[in-house]
């Protein structure tokens, strides 16, 4: 992995067995620099928990977009404006907006 230093990344997790594949890359991430923010559907905390990718990211992990810890209550909206990328792993098809699917593909 090339180097991430003073790079801020959303890690977005959606439900699905290969959760624990994230972790690994939440981990593979900080080791190339990058600070990384957790981001859980409820589906996914059932296969990993959110004290496992905190004690790996090093960053409190967020499972609702209106998490109480933020001042405005609006944590969909704050993550965004500091991060460089967002990367959703796993995906799994339920987790795709309908927008996506029905875009037709280009070349």
């Amino acid at each position: 992995m090339s180097d991430l230093s003073k790079r801020h990344i959303l890690l977005g997790m959606s439900g699905g067995i290969a959760c624990y594949k994230s972790a690994e890359l939440c981990r593979a991430l900080i080791k190339a620099g990058a600070t990384v923010q957790v981001i859980l559907t409820e589906a996914a905390a059932q296969f990993v928990t959110p004290v496992t990718l905190q004690a790996l990211s090093g960053r409190p992990v967020y499972v609702s977009q209106w998490d109480p810890r933020e001042p405005n209550n609006m944590a969909h909206i704050n993550l965004s404006r500091e991060a460089d990328a967002l990367v959703v792993a796993p995906t799994v098809p339920t987790s795709w907006p309908n927008s996506c699917m029905a875009a037709p593909m280009t070349s």
